[in-house]
């Protein structure tokens, strides 16, 4: 009987246990493009070219000129990387563009904005006056790249973050076919003031292509460069990662980082960029020609907040569309919730200061601690890097196992100034993945509970209301959220009625959500039932006081 118990038992725990974890997924580079990235080819090769040819007006601004060293020094405070300041724009398209044309059934139209001595600059537009005809593209001139089509579905009611373009001006192309001027309103603009080929790097951060580890490599391709906008204009850096859901063959668009990132910005989640494979392909640092130009590589934009906790630093959002998958393929980082031990091996992949790849190894040295910066984070593990450093814009970035599969346990919060030649005192501390998993631990398996479901959808909720009249179906957040399902939208629905109101869902949330829970899944379900089946059986054999050997998680 005891041994029956003790194999019962064995099961149940390895049963429960296999929620815990995920392993990361690869997608091989030479995947087809997909449909958009074709159109924009399309247009940049029979079109840009040749429009950037014509004569059209620049509207250019001094706001910061001659301010790069000061706006470098007042950036250079606590928290999330500042590399951007906004300054207002408010012109209409009639004061924008230039003279009209016709050109294969469209009406075009062309103008540039400048701001001088930017290294990039962006633009935050108000698109809610187009209508199915109208079409914003976002031209590079450094490399004639094309960006868009932006149309009516793009629009915000905050209005909508652009595409961040490298050097000082950026062109914008408007085409309708009904012959009229599309009815752009350009309402700020994004000054960079850092450049991130400079300064040159100290010596020991590790550039990504010197590892010559398979998992690593594949891994490595799924963490991101990230520009966080600010609702007055300014622009930040972190570092962040997509994240597997084990419970899908769907590649879902989920993106980890660090919630100080966000924090106290007024962040629109929706103007979130992300800049996919910005590494090196040398391993000597400060290696010339190596980089490839940010204004080349592939970007993703956010769409949605799905959690966040500034008790343990934590945030995740869904990230809009499919993901590129680049020249080194695109991975979804696999994720552990098991508590670190002291020395186990780690190392952090990120993009400090916002620029090339970089890798640092260490170890763990104390796990659940405290950490204050802007604010005081719980559980944090403090790591010691015998290898690299980070810095500013490495925030967010994934800590991973480095014998676990490169397993993600936590997002960088901080840690001291580090120094090359003093590597005992290069220390740095980490949120707690499997404490924000602890919370929202439905986002990275079956999916969130309802109440979490209306916190999704009351804090995005313009983003996914698609005809703005106050109230959302079921098509309308299924074609918003990956993670919806039926169930979700029911149990939210506790009126009934063909859609969620803006009232009944904040009602939902305030009170706490009724049958908020049901909508846990079989599977988590089953999880929690052989975690008390597995306490009976510990009961009914400690109480035959026979003593079990220690067992791993896993």
């Amino acid at each position: 009987m005891q041994r029956l118990i003790l194999t019962l038992l064995a099961v149940l725990l390895v049963s429960g246990a296999s929620a815990d974890f995920a392993d990361y997924v690869y997608v091989a580079p030479g995947v087809t493009k997909t449909a958009p990235e074709a159109t924009k080819e399309a247009l940049l090769d029979s079109a840009v070219s040749s429009w950037l040819e014509r004569e059209f007006p620049v509207l250019t601004y001094g706001t910061f000129a001659g301010q790069r060293e000061v706006l470098k020094a007042y950036a250079a405070k606590e928290g999330p990387q500042q590399v951007a300041e906004g300054f207002g724009i408010q012109v209409d398209a009639d004061e924008l563009v230039g003279e009209a044309f016709t050109e294969d059934g469209y009406t075009v139209t062309l103008g540039g904005v400048r701001s001088v001595d930017a290294e990039a600059i962006r633009l935050r537009a108000d698109l809610i006056g187009f209508d199915d005809t109208d079409e914003l593209w976002v031209i590079d001139p450094t490399v004639s790249r094309a960006f868009g089509p932006f149309t009516a579905d793009d629009a915000e009611a905050d209005g909508t973050w652009l595409p961040t373009v490298m050097g000082d001006t950026v062109v914008l192309i408007l085409r309708s076919t009904d012959g009229a001027i599309p009815p752009l309103q350009v309402e700020l603009g994004a000054h960079f003031f850092a450049d991130p080929a400079s300064p040159k790097y100290d010596v020991c951060p590790i550039p990504a292509v010197c590892e010559s580890n398979t998992t690593v490599q594949e891994v490595s391709s799924g963490i991101g460069r990230i520009v966080l906008p600010a609702g007055s204009g300014g622009q930040y850096l972190c570092t962040g990662a997509l994240v597997n859901n084990p419970t899908t063959s769907a590649l879902e668009p989920l993106f980890l980082m660090a919630n100080h990132c966000v924090d106290g910005i007024g962040l629109d989640a929706s103007g979130v960029e992300v800049y996919w494979d910005y590494r090196s392909t040398a391993c000597a640092a400060n290696t010339t020609g190596t980089v490839p130009s940010l204004a080349t590589v592939p970007r993703s934009t956010g769409a949605f907040v799905l959690a966040e906790d500034s008790t343990v630093d934590g945030e995740l959002i869904e990230l809009r569309g499919d993901i590129p998958v680049g020249e080194y393929g695109r991975a979804w980082l696999g994720w552990d919730t098991r508590t670190p031990i002291v020395d186990d091996a780690l190392m952090g992949i990120h993009h400090p200061q916002g620029k090339d790849m970089k890798l640092a190894a260490g170890h763990v040295t104390h796990v659940d601690q405290s950490y204050t910066a802007s604010r005081i984070y719980q559980h944090v593990t403090r790591v010691i890097w015998d290898e690299g450093i980070t810095e500013g814009g490495s925030s967010g970035s994934p800590l991973l196992y480095r014998n676990l599969n490169c397993r993600i346990l936590g997002m960088l919060s901080g840690g001291g100034v580090h120094n090359c030649a003093t590597p005992e005192t290069n220390y740095d501390y980490y949120a707690s993945f499997r404490h924000f998993y602890g919370t929202y631990g439905g986002f990275f398996q079956d999916g969130p509970t309802a109440l979490q479901t209306a916190w999704v959808l009351v804090n995005n909720w313009n983003g996914i209301d698609a005809n703005t009249d106050g109230a959302i179906t079921y098509a309308e957040a299924d074609a918003a959220l990956s993670f919806m399902n039926a169930d979700l939208f029911a149990a939210v629905n506790v009126n009934g009625g063909s859609a969620i109101t803006a009232s009944e869902a904040q009602a939902f949330l305030a009170k706490g959500g009724p049958g908020c829970h049901a909508a846990r899944t079989t599977r988590r379900a089953n999880a929690d039932v052989a975690v008390a089946l597995a306490a009976a059986a510990i009961l009914l054999l400690t109480s035959r006081r026979r003593t079990l050997p220690h067992h791993a998680r896993r």
